[in-house]
């Protein structure tokens, strides 16, 4: 499940809404929020659904990863390929216990 992109003043309030589960009860319900992973060694790889004219899509998100809090996409593409971008995202991620449970009806 995906917490999205949290602004350092909201990240106190947003860690709460993670940790007492509103967050999950709020969001699981929508297919924006789900994807899959996978990491080899450095490099990993992740599918999300977006929105596109008239449904939605999945994206890859290729890239590495910097070390244990941040990570750096490089690429981004369809997962038939008909869109293809290089990318320079740069990801920072803070430590936090409570995971969300990844069975959803997104995902086969």
């Amino acid at each position: 499940m995906n917490g999205g992109l949290v602004n350092l003043d909201e990240l106190t309030a947003v860690e709460a809404s993670y940790a007492n589960g509103i967050y999950y009860l709020e969001n699981s319900g929508f297919i924006s929020r789900w994807g899959q992973y996978k990491i080899e060694n450095e490099h990993f790889s992740f599918e999300k659904w977006y929105p596109s004219t008239n449904n939605w899509i999945a994206y890859i998100k290729d890239g590495i990863v910097v070390n244990d809090t941040t990570f750096h996409i490089v690429t981004s593409s369809t997962c038939d390929v008909s869109d293809f971008n290089i990318r320079d995202e740069t990801y920072h991620f803070k430590k936090f216990g409570p995971k969300p449970d990844s069975t959803n009806q997104y995902i086969p």
